[in-house]
Protein backbone atom coordinates (compact mmCIF):
# COMPACT_ATOMS: atom_id res chain seq x y z
CA UNK A 1 0.00 0.00 0.00
CA UNK A 2 0.91 3.15 -1.12
CA UNK A 3 1.16 5.56 2.68
CA UNK A 4 2.59 8.77 1.07
CA UNK A 5 -0.87 10.64 0.93
CA UNK A 6 -1.77 9.48 4.39
CA UNK A 7 1.70 10.79 5.96
CA UNK A 8 0.70 13.92 4.95
CA UNK A 9 -2.68 13.72 6.42
CA UNK A 10 -1.04 11.73 9.21
CA UNK A 11 1.69 15.41 9.88
CA UNK A 12 -1.78 17.40 9.50
CA UNK A 13 -3.80 15.80 12.45
CA UNK A 14 -0.46 16.04 14.45
CA UNK A 15 -0.25 19.80 13.86
CA UNK A 16 -3.79 20.75 14.35
CA UNK A 17 -3.71 18.91 17.84
CA UNK A 18 -0.76 20.67 18.56
CA UNK A 19 -2.45 24.45 16.99
CA UNK A 20 -5.78 23.52 18.68
CA UNK A 21 -7.55 23.25 15.78
CA UNK A 22 -9.10 20.29 16.43
CA UNK A 23 -12.39 20.99 13.93
CA UNK A 24 -11.04 21.90 10.90
CA UNK A 25 -11.73 18.63 9.37
CA UNK A 26 -14.98 18.33 10.34
CA UNK A 27 -16.04 21.13 9.41
CA UNK A 28 -14.71 21.09 6.05
CA UNK A 29 -16.80 17.73 5.96
CA UNK A 30 -20.00 19.43 7.28
CA UNK A 31 -19.65 21.81 4.77
CA UNK A 32 -19.02 19.03 2.24
CA UNK A 33 -22.23 17.35 3.83
CA UNK A 34 -20.38 14.10 3.67
CA UNK A 35 -18.33 12.19 6.63
CA UNK A 36 -15.00 12.93 7.80
CA UNK A 37 -14.48 9.24 6.37
CA UNK A 38 -15.26 10.13 2.95
CA UNK A 39 -13.66 13.58 3.44
CA UNK A 40 -10.83 11.26 4.22
CA UNK A 41 -11.04 8.84 0.78
CA UNK A 42 -11.64 12.50 -0.94
CA UNK A 43 -7.83 13.07 0.38
CA UNK A 44 -6.19 9.77 0.08
CA UNK A 45 -8.10 7.82 -2.10
CA UNK A 46 -8.64 3.80 -1.66
CA UNK A 47 -8.07 1.40 -4.72
CA UNK A 48 -11.88 0.54 -5.94
CA UNK A 49 -13.20 -2.07 -8.02
CA UNK A 50 -15.97 -0.80 -10.47
CA UNK A 51 -18.61 -0.39 -8.79
CA UNK A 52 -16.86 1.98 -6.36
CA UNK A 53 -16.62 -0.27 -3.48
CA UNK A 54 -13.04 0.01 -1.60
CA UNK A 55 -10.74 -3.15 -2.34
CA UNK A 56 -7.74 -1.92 -0.63
CA UNK A 57 -6.81 -4.16 2.44
CA UNK A 58 -7.27 -0.77 4.50
CA UNK A 59 -9.01 2.14 4.05
CA UNK A 60 -8.15 6.12 4.10
CA UNK A 61 -9.37 5.99 8.17
CA UNK A 62 -7.86 2.29 9.08
CA UNK A 63 -4.36 3.81 7.33
CA UNK A 64 -4.33 6.88 9.94
CA UNK A 65 -4.92 4.54 12.59
CA UNK A 66 -2.14 2.34 11.55
CA UNK A 67 0.63 4.95 11.18
CA UNK A 68 -0.52 5.89 15.41
CA UNK A 69 -0.55 2.16 16.11
CA UNK A 70 -4.22 2.39 17.05
CA UNK A 71 -6.09 -0.94 16.63
CA UNK A 72 -9.56 -2.27 18.25
CA UNK A 73 -8.69 -5.83 17.23
CA UNK A 74 -6.08 -8.54 18.28
CA UNK A 75 -4.01 -9.41 21.15
CA UNK A 76 -2.63 -5.72 21.55
CA UNK A 77 -4.40 -4.03 24.80
CA UNK A 78 -4.75 -0.32 23.49
CA UNK A 79 -6.79 1.38 25.46
CA UNK A 80 -9.51 4.69 24.94
CA UNK A 81 -7.15 6.60 26.76
CA UNK A 82 -4.14 5.40 24.31
CA UNK A 83 -6.05 6.56 21.80
CA UNK A 84 -6.40 10.33 22.80
CA UNK A 85 -2.61 10.13 23.89
CA UNK A 86 -2.05 9.46 19.83
CA UNK A 87 -1.41 11.93 16.94
CA UNK A 88 -4.75 11.04 15.69
CA UNK A 89 -6.79 11.72 18.53
CA UNK A 90 -8.87 13.99 16.44
CA UNK A 91 -10.38 10.74 14.61
CA UNK A 92 -12.47 9.85 18.26
CA UNK A 93 -15.30 11.17 16.96
CA UNK A 94 -15.31 9.72 13.51
CA UNK A 95 -13.87 6.13 15.22
CA UNK A 96 -17.52 6.33 17.33
CA UNK A 97 -19.23 7.17 14.17
CA UNK A 98 -17.78 4.74 12.66
CA UNK A 99 -18.85 1.59 14.64
CA UNK A 100 -22.22 2.94 15.42
CA UNK A 101 -22.61 2.69 11.98
CA UNK A 102 -21.38 -1.09 12.05
CA UNK A 103 -24.33 -1.55 14.92
CA UNK A 104 -26.81 -0.13 12.62
CA UNK A 105 -25.64 -2.62 10.15
CA UNK A 106 -26.32 -5.76 12.71
CA UNK A 107 -30.02 -4.97 12.07
CA UNK A 108 -30.15 -4.44 8.44
CA UNK A 109 -33.82 -4.94 8.35
CA UNK A 110 -34.75 -1.15 9.60
CA UNK A 111 -33.50 0.25 6.25
CA UNK A 112 -35.05 -2.55 3.79
CA UNK A 113 -38.44 -1.10 4.96
CA UNK A 114 -38.75 1.67 2.60
CA UNK A 115 -38.13 1.48 -1.35
CA UNK A 116 -37.35 5.51 -1.86
CA UNK A 117 -35.04 6.92 0.40
CA UNK A 118 -35.33 11.08 -0.35
CA UNK A 119 -32.84 13.72 1.00
CA UNK A 120 -34.36 16.48 2.92
CA UNK A 121 -33.41 20.32 2.52
CA UNK A 122 -34.46 21.46 6.04
CA UNK A 123 -35.84 20.10 9.20
CA UNK A 124 -39.66 19.50 7.68
CA UNK A 125 -40.88 18.52 4.05
CA UNK A 126 -44.07 18.41 1.82
CA UNK A 127 -44.70 14.95 0.91
CA UNK A 128 -46.20 14.27 -2.62
CA UNK A 129 -49.26 12.91 -2.56
CA UNK A 130 -50.98 10.08 -5.49
CA UNK A 131 -54.51 10.06 -6.52
CA UNK A 132 -56.03 8.04 -9.55
CA UNK A 133 -59.38 6.87 -10.72
CA UNK A 134 -60.82 3.73 -9.09
CA UNK A 135 -59.41 0.08 -10.85
CA UNK A 136 -62.49 0.08 -12.64
CA UNK A 137 -61.48 2.86 -14.50
CA UNK A 138 -58.18 2.88 -14.78
CA UNK A 139 -57.07 -0.99 -15.36
CA UNK A 140 -58.74 -1.37 -18.61
CA UNK A 141 -56.37 -2.37 -20.59
CA UNK A 142 -54.96 -0.74 -24.15
CA UNK A 143 -56.82 2.77 -24.39
CA UNK A 144 -58.62 2.73 -27.91
CA UNK A 145 -58.37 5.33 -30.07
CA UNK A 146 -60.07 8.78 -29.02
CA UNK A 147 -60.72 7.96 -25.91
CA UNK A 148 -59.42 9.79 -22.82
CA UNK A 149 -56.43 7.99 -21.14
CA UNK A 150 -56.41 7.06 -17.01
CA UNK A 151 -55.74 10.01 -14.92
CA UNK A 152 -53.03 10.17 -12.21
CA UNK A 153 -53.04 13.15 -9.99
CA UNK A 154 -49.71 14.19 -8.48
CA UNK A 155 -50.20 16.96 -5.40
CA UNK A 156 -48.06 18.09 -2.55
CA UNK A 157 -49.48 17.38 0.58
CA UNK A 158 -51.37 20.56 2.62
CA UNK A 159 -49.10 20.23 5.78
CA UNK A 160 -45.62 19.10 6.00
CA UNK A 161 -43.88 16.75 8.14
CA UNK A 162 -40.83 17.16 10.64
CA UNK A 163 -37.88 14.98 10.81
CA UNK A 164 -37.17 13.65 14.13
CA UNK A 165 -33.77 12.26 15.97
CA UNK A 166 -33.57 8.55 16.05
CA UNK A 167 -30.51 8.28 18.29
CA UNK A 168 -29.35 7.80 22.08
CA UNK A 169 -27.16 10.03 24.87
CA UNK A 170 -24.46 8.71 26.33
CA UNK A 171 -24.88 8.63 30.01
CA UNK A 172 -21.15 7.85 31.53
CA UNK A 173 -18.20 9.71 32.35
CA UNK A 174 -14.89 9.37 30.58
CA UNK A 175 -13.06 8.43 33.86
CA UNK A 176 -15.05 5.31 33.25
CA UNK A 177 -13.81 4.32 29.58
CA UNK A 178 -10.52 5.39 29.72
CA UNK A 179 -8.53 2.56 30.38
CA UNK A 180 -10.97 0.22 28.82
CA UNK A 181 -9.81 -2.08 25.88
CA UNK A 182 -11.06 0.14 22.41
CA UNK A 183 -12.46 -3.58 21.60
CA UNK A 184 -14.95 -3.66 24.70
CA UNK A 185 -15.68 0.27 24.06
CA UNK A 186 -16.77 -0.44 20.55
CA UNK A 187 -19.25 -2.66 21.46
CA UNK A 188 -20.55 0.12 22.91
CA UNK A 189 -21.02 1.76 20.13
CA UNK A 190 -22.40 -1.28 18.31
CA UNK A 191 -24.91 -1.74 20.45
CA UNK A 192 -26.44 2.03 20.23
CA UNK A 193 -26.72 1.75 16.42
CA UNK A 194 -28.49 -1.28 17.22
CA UNK A 195 -31.21 0.26 19.17
CA UNK A 196 -31.28 3.43 16.81
CA UNK A 197 -32.37 0.89 14.52
CA UNK A 198 -35.05 -0.30 16.47
CA UNK A 199 -36.91 3.23 16.75
CA UNK A 200 -36.74 3.36 12.94
CA UNK A 201 -38.38 -0.02 12.69
CA UNK A 202 -41.10 1.42 15.32
CA UNK A 203 -41.88 4.56 13.14
CA UNK A 204 -42.22 2.60 10.26
CA UNK A 205 -44.99 0.73 11.89
CA UNK A 206 -46.34 3.65 13.53
CA UNK A 207 -46.97 5.68 10.26
CA UNK A 208 -48.70 2.11 8.60
CA UNK A 209 -51.00 1.92 11.63
CA UNK A 210 -51.85 6.06 12.74
CA UNK A 211 -50.75 7.98 9.92
CA UNK A 212 -47.51 10.39 9.36
CA UNK A 213 -49.63 13.48 10.93
CA UNK A 214 -50.77 14.51 7.44
CA UNK A 215 -52.11 11.41 6.15
CA UNK A 216 -54.00 8.85 8.11
CA UNK A 217 -53.16 5.05 8.80
CA UNK A 218 -53.43 2.21 6.28
CA UNK A 219 -57.12 0.27 6.18
CA UNK A 220 -58.03 -2.16 8.69
CA UNK A 221 -58.44 -5.61 8.13
CA UNK A 222 -59.91 -7.58 11.11
CA UNK A 223 -58.84 -11.64 11.47
CA UNK A 224 -62.18 -13.64 10.61
CA UNK A 225 -62.61 -14.99 14.46
CA UNK A 226 -61.54 -11.64 16.58
CA UNK A 227 -60.13 -12.20 20.04
CA UNK A 228 -56.56 -12.74 19.62
CA UNK A 229 -53.96 -14.11 17.99
CA UNK A 230 -54.67 -17.38 19.02
CA UNK A 231 -57.65 -17.25 16.59
CA UNK A 232 -54.82 -16.58 14.16
CA UNK A 233 -55.85 -18.10 10.53
CA UNK A 234 -53.98 -18.96 7.32
CA UNK A 235 -57.08 -17.26 5.89
CA UNK A 236 -56.34 -14.12 7.63
CA UNK A 237 -53.10 -13.94 5.82
CA UNK A 238 -54.44 -14.57 2.70
CA UNK A 239 -56.91 -12.02 3.01
CA UNK A 240 -54.44 -9.27 3.70
CA UNK A 241 -52.33 -10.88 0.54
CA UNK A 242 -55.34 -10.39 -1.79
CA UNK A 243 -57.05 -7.26 -0.37
CA UNK A 244 -53.42 -5.45 -1.40
CA UNK A 245 -54.64 -6.18 -4.91
CA UNK A 246 -51.62 -4.40 -7.65
CA UNK A 247 -49.36 -4.36 -4.72
CA UNK A 248 -47.18 -7.16 -3.26
CA UNK A 249 -47.48 -7.76 0.13
CA UNK A 250 -43.61 -8.05 1.07
CA UNK A 251 -43.17 -6.90 4.23
CA UNK A 252 -44.44 -8.09 7.70
CA UNK A 253 -43.86 -6.08 11.18
CA UNK A 254 -45.22 -7.49 14.06
CA UNK A 255 -44.90 -7.81 17.83
CA UNK A 256 -42.95 -10.84 19.66
CA UNK A 257 -46.65 -12.68 19.74
CA UNK A 258 -47.35 -11.96 16.46
CA UNK A 259 -44.15 -13.36 14.89
CA UNK A 260 -44.67 -16.53 16.86
CA UNK A 261 -48.56 -17.02 15.59
CA UNK A 262 -47.86 -16.66 12.31
CA UNK A 263 -44.87 -19.11 12.11
CA UNK A 264 -46.96 -21.50 14.20
CA UNK A 265 -49.64 -21.90 11.65
CA UNK A 266 -49.65 -25.36 10.38
CA UNK A 267 -48.95 -23.61 6.30
CA UNK A 268 -45.98 -22.53 7.72
CA UNK A 269 -44.45 -25.63 9.21
CA UNK A 270 -43.68 -27.33 6.46
CA UNK A 271 -39.95 -29.82 7.21
CA UNK A 272 -38.19 -27.65 4.65
CA UNK A 273 -38.86 -24.31 6.19
CA UNK A 274 -38.44 -26.02 9.64
CA UNK A 275 -34.94 -27.53 9.01
CA UNK A 276 -33.71 -23.79 7.73
CA UNK A 277 -35.34 -21.74 10.58
CA UNK A 278 -33.50 -24.97 13.03
CA UNK A 279 -30.23 -25.14 11.41
CA UNK A 280 -29.41 -21.80 9.83
CA UNK A 281 -31.59 -19.06 11.56
CA UNK A 282 -33.45 -18.59 8.50
CA UNK A 283 -37.15 -17.30 9.17
CA UNK A 284 -39.75 -18.30 6.90
CA UNK A 285 -41.06 -15.85 4.65
CA UNK A 286 -45.07 -15.92 4.52
CA UNK A 287 -46.96 -15.58 1.26
CA UNK A 288 -43.61 -14.14 0.41
CA UNK A 289 -43.21 -11.79 2.72
CA UNK A 290 -40.06 -10.98 5.47
CA UNK A 291 -41.42 -10.38 8.96
CA UNK A 292 -39.39 -8.02 11.30
CA UNK A 293 -40.27 -8.24 14.95
CA UNK A 294 -40.65 -4.88 16.69
CA UNK A 295 -40.37 -4.60 20.43
CA UNK A 296 -43.07 -2.30 21.38
CA UNK A 297 -45.31 -3.45 18.42
CA UNK A 298 -49.31 -4.08 20.03
CA UNK A 299 -50.36 -7.60 20.08
CA UNK A 300 -53.54 -7.08 18.29
CA UNK A 301 -52.19 -5.49 15.07
CA UNK A 302 -49.65 -6.39 12.16
CA UNK A 303 -48.56 -4.24 9.71
CA UNK A 304 -48.61 -6.01 5.98
CA UNK A 305 -47.09 -3.50 3.13
CA UNK A 306 -45.36 -2.89 0.11
CA UNK A 307 -42.24 -1.84 1.04
CA UNK A 308 -41.73 -0.16 -2.60
CA UNK A 309 -44.46 1.81 -2.29
CA UNK A 310 -45.91 2.06 1.45
CA UNK A 311 -43.46 4.54 3.24
CA UNK A 312 -41.07 7.35 2.65
CA UNK A 313 -38.02 7.74 4.20
CA UNK A 314 -36.73 11.51 4.43
CA UNK A 315 -33.49 12.04 5.47
CA UNK A 316 -32.40 15.23 6.80
CA UNK A 317 -29.16 14.20 8.68
CA UNK A 318 -27.15 11.24 8.49
CA UNK A 319 -25.58 10.06 11.43
CA UNK A 320 -24.39 12.57 13.32
CA UNK A 321 -22.09 12.83 16.84
CA UNK A 322 -21.20 15.99 18.97
CA UNK A 323 -17.76 16.08 17.92
CA UNK A 324 -16.41 18.85 20.31
CA UNK A 325 -17.70 17.12 23.04
CA UNK A 326 -15.63 14.00 22.47
CA UNK A 327 -12.96 15.42 21.41
CA UNK A 328 -12.88 17.36 24.87
CA UNK A 329 -13.61 13.83 26.30
CA UNK A 330 -16.97 15.27 27.63
CA UNK A 331 -18.82 11.98 26.87
CA UNK A 332 -21.67 12.77 29.58
CA UNK A 333 -25.06 13.45 27.84
CA UNK A 334 -23.26 13.37 24.05
CA UNK A 335 -25.80 13.21 22.06
CA UNK A 336 -25.80 10.07 19.00
CA UNK A 337 -28.67 10.84 16.60
CA UNK A 338 -29.86 10.63 13.17
CA UNK A 339 -32.69 12.97 11.64
CA UNK A 340 -35.24 11.00 9.43
CA UNK A 341 -38.81 11.53 8.56
CA UNK A 342 -41.26 9.12 7.17
CA UNK A 343 -44.10 9.59 5.21
CA UNK A 344 -46.99 7.54 4.05
CA UNK A 345 -46.08 7.65 0.01
CA UNK A 346 -49.41 4.96 -1.08
CA UNK A 347 -52.05 4.27 1.34
CA UNK A 348 -53.09 1.61 -0.77
CA UNK A 349 -49.55 -0.26 -0.25
CA UNK A 350 -50.41 -1.07 3.52
CA UNK A 351 -52.79 -2.86 5.31
CA UNK A 352 -53.47 -3.53 8.99
CA UNK A 353 -54.44 -6.71 10.40
CA UNK A 354 -56.52 -6.90 13.60
CA UNK A 355 -56.75 -9.70 15.83
CA UNK A 356 -58.45 -7.98 18.49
Amino acid sequence: MDFERTKILFEKLKSDKKNNNCLELYEEAKFKKISLFDLLEEKDPSDKDKNGNIISPLNAFERLLYLANICSDGKRRITLQDFYESPVSLLVPEWIRINVETGMKMKPEADDLCGVEVPMSGSSVTPLYITEAGDEESDLGEVTEGAEMPLINITERTKSIKARDFGRQINLSYRVLRNRDLSEVKSIFWYIGFRIQEAKIGAVYNAILDGDGVSGGAPTINIETPGGLDNLKYEDLLSVFTDLEKFEMNRIICSKNGKLAILSLPEFKDPLAGSRLQFTGEVPTPLGARIVQYGNATDSKIACFDKRFAVKKYIEQGLLIEVSKIIEQKFEKTAISESTAYSIFLKGAARVLDAS
